[in-house]
């Protein structure tokens, strides 16, 4: 499985849309990549939609499905 893209708006700490295109540049043509940032830039936020995404639910967040 490979992840092209990642979307979403007014999660967290990323407020707006917002969008994440693995497949252009800078990260298009990486196989390794790093989150960084300051406290509170929305580094876990962005896991947590990924997560959300594929399985539906966030570890970080115990508890918390989609739709529910």
């Amino acid at each position: 499985m490979k992840i092209n893209a990642i979307r979403g708006k007014n999660i967290a700490s990323l407020y707006g849309e917002f969008d994440i295109e693995f497949n252009s540049e800078p990260l298009a043509g990486h196989d390794i990549f790093a989150i960084t940032g300051a406290t509170g830039s929305g580094k876990s936020s962005i896991l947590d939609a990924m997560c959300l995404a594929l399985f539906g639910m966030t570890p970080r967040l115990p508890n918390k499905r989609a739709g529910i």
